[in-house]
């Protein structure tokens, strides 16, 4: 396993949580280049992946790993890959 292989496919779901969950603290630590290295992570994710995942990890990790980097950042693309995943919840609701 390497941690910024860039693959984000480790894992349960191949969504790259630990990427999206981390963001914020790559900012806040200031870590330029691996935050640039996750935000085009964010750019190409696409989560059309026609598979089960855990709401409760997907909305705790990834949701909320994305809306703490757009609060901290206003890196306009972590709001729009946030709002493009929550409408895909939709329908757990």
């Amino acid at each position: 396993y390497e941690d910024w292989s860039c693959t984000g496919r480790c894992g349960q779901y191949s969504i790259g949580l630990t990427i999206l969950d981390g963001m914020d603290t790559l900012w806040i630590m200031g870590m330029k280049e691996e935050w640039a290295r996750a935000v085009e992570f964010v750019r190409d994710l696409d989560f059309d992946r026609g598979m089960q995942v855990s709401f409760f990890e997907t909305t705790i990790r990834a949701v909320a790993g994305l809306l703490s980097a757009y609060d901290l950042s206003g890196e306009p693309v972590l709001l729009t890959k946030a709002r493009e995943l929550v409408d895909r919840m939709l329908p757990a609701f």
